[in-house]
């Protein structure tokens, strides 16, 4: 269900929200704790797409990557 949602500009209006939040209640971070898997090409584009950068990578089965945004409020 939820692919078919995936490119109709629904997570970025949401995260746009989202930061909005954040962003009054100053905070300076998001991070994506856990991350996204490395193989997860769209989702890891997204997040990029969305300002994030690369903070880390861990292995737990296969190759993650810890993300995080900078608000710089």
């Amino acid at each position: 269900m939820a692919d078919a949602w995936q490119g109709s500009g629904l997570g970025s209006i949401m995260a746009e929200q989202l930061f909005a939040m954040f962003v009054k209640g100053r905070y300076r971070f998001c991070v994506l704790w856990g991350g996204v898997q490395q193989t997860n090409i769209r989702a890891v584009n997204f997040y990029l797409k969305l300002g994030f950068t690369e903070y880390g990578r861990f292995e737990y089965n296969g190759l993650n990557i810890d993300m995080v945004l900078d608000f710089k409020v």
